[in-house]
This record gives C-alpha cells, structure tokens and sequence, in this order.
C-alpha cells in the first residue's frame, strides 16, 4: 500500500516538473534510473524516497475564518479614582432645646452721673436689654450683696426677681426641719414666734432647687419694689419648666410696697410682726390687695381652697398677716383675703409663729391644710396639688 502512494506521487511529481518547468526542483530520486518513454515514466525501482524541492510561489489569500469562541473573564482591574462630592443634603430635623443659659449681667456696667455701678434687679436688667429672657442672672444689689437668682422677663412685661419659695417638705411634720418658714423648733412656748425668716436677714437655699426646698435670697430683703407676683409650682420642677408647670401665677398692680419700706421684709419688721397671741383676729390682720391672674382664675383658686374655708375667704387677692381664732399669727394667704372675724386661717395661710394653743398641728410652714386627711380636699383639708406644689414670691 505505501509503494503504492509512493510511486503515485513520485509519477505526480515529475508531471509537475515538466509543466512549470526546472524551477520547481521536484523530482523523484531512485536508487536506481527513471526511465522516460514518451511522455511516460517509468520506475526502475520500487525504493523511491522523496527530496522537497524549493518552495513554491506564494498562493493567493484565503478567505476569512469564522469567529472564535469568545474568551474568559480576565481579572479585575485596578480600582479607579474616586469622583467628585455630590452635593449637600438636605437639613435634618431641629434637635431638642439646651438648659437654661446664665447670663452674668453684673458684670455689664453702665455710668450713671459718671458713677459706675451693676445691675440691681431683674426689672433693671428688662429696661437695659428688652431682649433679655426668662433664667438665671446674677445681681450686685446696692447693699453690695452679690447673688444668682431667677429671672422672669415675659409675664406682664417682665422684670421679675425670684426672692423667697416656701416649701412644704414634711406636712406632717409639724415646724420640724425644714419648716424655715414657721420654726424648725417644734411648737413650744420656749419658742413662740417661730424663727423669724419673714422679718430677719438669713439666707437660705438656691434658686435651682426653689421648688424642692425652701429659698430666701439678699434680694427678699434688700430690694425695694413696688408689687409681687406668686406663682405655684408643683415640687421638684426643674427650674427650665418653673413657669410652664405652675398651675397658678398671679401678681398685684396696686403698689402697695411703697407704704410698707419696699419689700416683705420691712413689711413684716416694721408694720406687721409675727408674734403669737399678741393680735386678735377682729383687728389684728394686715393688708391685703387685688391681683391680676397670669394663669389660673378665681374659680381655679376656690377650687384648691379647702371647703369648709371657701366661705370665710374671697378668691382675687393677697392677704399679709392674718390671725385666727386661738390669736396665732400666719404670713401669707395666697391667692385670698380673709374676710372680717374669720378665723380658721390656719387651713389656708402659710408661715408664722409657733406657739399656737389650740393644736400643734397648725405649726408648720403650710400649717393645718391637712387638717381632714392629706390631699383630701374635704372638710379643713386643701387639695394634693396645693399642698405639693412650692409658692414663689417675686419682686418688681
């Protein structure tokens, strides 16, 4: 089969030969001879090998292939730069207010007929800033005491100064500790005024705490303004939300300070002493005066009035020194006036002496309101929101 192909392709190779002539090189090598007839060859020998001649011309270009297979994933390439900022979004929602700001107004100074001096009230501080807002301020009053204090700058066109709170911490208690308004000595002859904070000149407290313990600043005795205001707030309010919380705020426009030295200090000192069976309550009460309510109403008043003193009282006003049946001597009536020859005032007024005769149980710095039972709003008994709330007093 192979001598077969062989002499075939050797017989091919010499046709082509003598076709293109000698330049093609190709030719049959035998051991032997190759015989030409004619146009015929003839193989002598069946051992015939092949020698490659020179190459060819160059054929024309074939057409072009299919398209391949498509390839693999090669790698990732490097990351890229980073681009531009995008623009800003949009704002967020308002977060929730801070504390109370202190402003040190004693420390802004003003000339007046080329004397320098501070700020002595927070009513000076409203006519110098009309912006100026409720918190905490610092006063250089003219004795020279320098103190913090709350301000108010809104109600009835601000300028109020925190002066004094009273606060009940232990109604039961009966002039224990912490009654600083009435006598923290008990209720004993050997001790009949009660310790005197209406009249004297100790200070007590800070305003931060006003609403969960009893405060008294130079101011309650230094200062001399013309009206008050009292607002009640319910114990332990932080001093951010005293205005806010309390129930009750009322202040008087009489000017009735200006007959009694200015502030409650010299009104009590001077004019209406606290002193145990000394007065008769026919003659023996002190003034009272018309209020403007600020929040809260005559209504809202008699409401937190213990029942059986409703009668005995008139809602709208402000009662100092009132004296009851057994002649003893209580401070303040607030948000009242007793009316002529009442005498339960024990259950409605606050502060006073310590020595009183019927019972030990009207010491103390909210007195008898607990008279039928705590909170009971029944009978003697005021309601739980006036007997948990602090009373502050502001001057202006």
């Amino acid at each position: 089969m192979i001598l077969k192909i062989t002499v075939v392709l050797c017989v091919l190779l010499i046709t082509i030969e003598k076709s293109f002539g000698n330049n093609s090189l190709l030719f049959c090598k035998q051991a032997e001879s190759v015989q030409q007839i004619g146009d015929d060859v003839f193989l002598s020998n069946k051992n015939i090998s092949l020698i490659q001649g020179p190459s060819g011309k160059k054929g024309p270009k074939g057409s072009r292939g299919n398209i391949g297979p498509k390839g693999s994933q090669g790698p990732q390439g490097p990351i890229g730069q980073a681009g531009p900022i995008g623009p800003a979004g949009p704002l967020g929602p308002t977060g929730p207010a801070g504390p109370v700001g202190v402003v040190d107004y004693s420390r802004i100074e003003r000339y007046v007929d080329n004397k320098q001096r501070t700020f002595t009230s927070c009513k000076e501080i409203k006519q110098s800033n009309s912006n100026a807002g409720n918190g905490l301020y610092d006063i250089k009053d003219d004795k020279g005491s320098v103190y913090r204090t709350y301000c108010d700058m809104t109600t009835g066109g601000g300028g109020w100064t925190l002066v004094a709170s009273v606060h009940e911490n232990f109604l039961a208690g009966k002039c224990t500790t912490g009654d600083r308004w009435s006598s923290e000595h008990g209720n004993n002859a050997a001790h009949p005024h009660g310790d005197g904070a209406w009249e004297n000149v100790v200070t007590f407290g800070a305003p931060e705490s006003a609403s969960s313990d009893d405060y008294k600043n130079p101011g309650y005795f230094n200062m001399i303004a013309t009206n008050v205001m009292i607002w009640h707030v319910p114990n332990n309010t932080p001093l951010e939300s005293y205005k806010n919380n309390a129930f009750m705020m009322y202040h008087t426009t009489s000017g009735f300070l200006r007959n009694y030295g200015g502030n409650l200090q010299k009104l009590f000192k001077d004019h209406y002493p606290l002193r145990d069976r000394v007065y008769h309550k026919t003659s023996g009460n002190g003034p009272s005066t018309a209020i403007v309510w600020d929040k809260g109403s005559n209504s809202v008043m008699v409401t937190n009035t213990a029942p059986h003193v409703r009668g005995e009282t008139d809602a709208g006003y402000i009662q100092f020194r009132a004296i009851n049946h057994e002649r003893g001597a209580f401070a303040i009536c607030p948000g009242v006036r007793i009316k002529a020859g009442a005498g339960n005032v024990e259950h409605e007024c606050i502060g006073g002496t310590s020595n009183h005769a019927e019972s030990h149980r009207h010491c103390g710095d909210f007195a008898s309101m607990d008279w039928d039972g705590y909170g009971a709003a029944r009978g003697w008994s005021t309601t739980r929101q006036m007997v948990e709330s602090v009373v502050m007093i502001f001057y202006r």
